[in-house]
């Protein structure tokens, strides 16, 4: 029989490899594919982590290690236990992350998203690395989680600490190149401030206190696993809620229109643009189990909209999205409850909440610039070059003898607009262009898209020193 050393070395072998093919995903990529700098921060990591992990099971267990006792083996038989949770952990990413090269993810939008969120009060280390899931789900790696997991393992293996202040952030794969829709990033974003902020902490004593006023007397003779269970979900629809506001708050009114168009919100209306809440088959307005239904998010985030003046520059626009948005936000918050809902105490509750989360929302965001001035100021300018095809980095503008260069937010909203309202004028500038087709549609869309992108990239470009 073998051995308890050369069983040890057997498994240590096959940890080895393991970990060998795990890294090799960021290690073996062709000079041909680039990344982005936040990105090769993260493989420059997983490479760093991989070879120390390496250089430790090379000589593991240590030779002068006679493993006599039974606490001895057990110490090393969970250390290899965590090295391969880790790794297990880690693998889920790298692969996805390394597909995400600068032509499969939108480079442009994201680093103008970045440039933002770095303005915020703690957040100039914020960096974030992009991966592709498989499924339609925009995510956000809780940053505490995986720095926690890379932690242990570096612990163990003598290596450097996951970078501080990077995040991961997963985007749909079919979406990569994608701009409009990739709005949606920004909510994610918002994610990764909830956790470095430790919202979670500062929320969970107000949900505490509101649940206490709604149950009365009832809350304190409920299980310990019962009361968790109602902070939970309070809590789960706090930051939800917190991420959609702050969304809005760094890049505006085209965060809310991406969001209607991905979960089909004009479907509330019928044919007359009125608000039809009980048709089979349009998106619920009442609540889900783990979040508040998305026309009560729309509502939130339109009065938002009209707190920070980006109401009365888009609410005349001819687009069945702003119909939506203005009929959701005429709502009041009981109508967003069915009269025999069980969580009908619980949702109330959460609307106690959010007085508190618009204040840690604006300790947050209230220094950032909402960028309504500059939108007012060049819209129609951005308007007139798109309808031309030109890219809108630099605007001319009659009668001022430089150039203005407009700001992210200010290019991102403008082009949401003339892509809801607009593109029949840009299509009409083609001879026998078919308005009516889809296919065409689409294709002028994409040209928009580019456009706009090229506008974030130089407009990043000119800002940096």
């Amino acid at each position: 029989m073998l051995s308890l050393r050369n069983q040890l070395v057997r498994e240590v072998s096959a940890l080895y490899g393991f970990v060998d093919s795990v890294s090799a995903s960021c290690t073996e990529i062709p000079q041909s594919v680039a990344f982005t700098e936040s990105s090769a921060r993260f493989f420059q990591c997983v490479e760093q982590l991989a070879t120390a992990t390496k250089n430790h099971l090379a000589a593991f267990p240590p030779e002068h290690l006679e493993i006599a006792t039974e606490d001895e083996f057990h110490e090393m038989r969970d250390e290899l236990f965590t090295i391969r949770r880790v790794w297990k952990q880690l693998h889920q990413f790298i692969k996805p992350a390394s597909d995400s090269d600068t032509l499969n993810q939108p480079t442009a939008l994201i680093s103008a998203m970045l440039d933002r969120t770095r303005k915020l009060p703690g957040l100039q280390n914020a960096d974030f690395a992009i991966f592709l899931t498989e499924t339609f789900d925009y995510l956000q790696v809780n940053p505490t989680w995986i720095r926690g997991a890379a932690s242990d393992l570096a612990f163990i293996v003598t290596a450097e600490e996951f970078p501080s202040g990077l995040g991961l952030i997963g985007i749909p794969s079919t979406q990569g190149s994608s701009l409009f829709l990739n709005c949606l990033v920004a909510h994610e974003i918002g994610e990764y401030v909830y956790s470095e902020k430790s919202l979670d902490d500062q929320l969970r004593h107000e949900v505490r206190a509101a649940l206490e006023i709604v149950y009365g007397a009832d809350y304190q003779t409920k299980e310990r696993t019962e009361k968790s269970r109602l902070v939970d979900t309070v809590l789960s629809w706090s930051k939800e809620l917190f991420c959609d506001l702050f969304a809005v708050c760094l890049i505006g009114s085209c965060y809310t229109f991406a969001y209607i168009e991905l979960f089909d919100l004009p479907n509330l209306l019928d044919k007359s643009d009125a608000l039809a809440t009980s048709r089979p088959g349009q998106p619920p307005i009442h609540f889900y189990s783990l979040h508040p239904s998305h026309p009560f998010r729309v509502k939130y985030q339109t009065d938002l909209l009209k707190q920070l003046k980006w109401w009365p520059q888009i609410h005349n626009i001819d687009s069945r999205y702003v119909r939506v948005m203005d009929l959701l936000s005429a709502l009041t918050d009981n109508d967003f409850i069915e009269a025999e809902d069980t969580r009908k105490l619980l949702i109330d509750a959460f609307f106690k909440v959010i007085p508190e989360i618009n204040t840690q929302l604006g300790r947050i965001v209230g220094g950032l610039d909402t960028g309504v001035h500059d939108f007012v100021q060049l819209r129609e300018h951005i308007a007139h070059y798109l309808q031309e095809g030109i890219v809108p980095s630099t605007i001319t503008i009659d009668g001022q003898p430089q150039p203005a260069t407009p700001t992210a937010v200010t290019v991102l909203n403008s082009f949401a607009l003339f892509y809801l309202e607009n593109i029949e004028k840009l299509m009409n500038r083609v001879a026998d262009e078919n308005l009516n087709s889809a296919k065409r549609r689409v294709h002028w869309a994409k040209k928009l898209e580019s456009w706009t992108s090229k506008a974030l990239e130089d407009i990043t470009l000119f800002s940096r020193p």
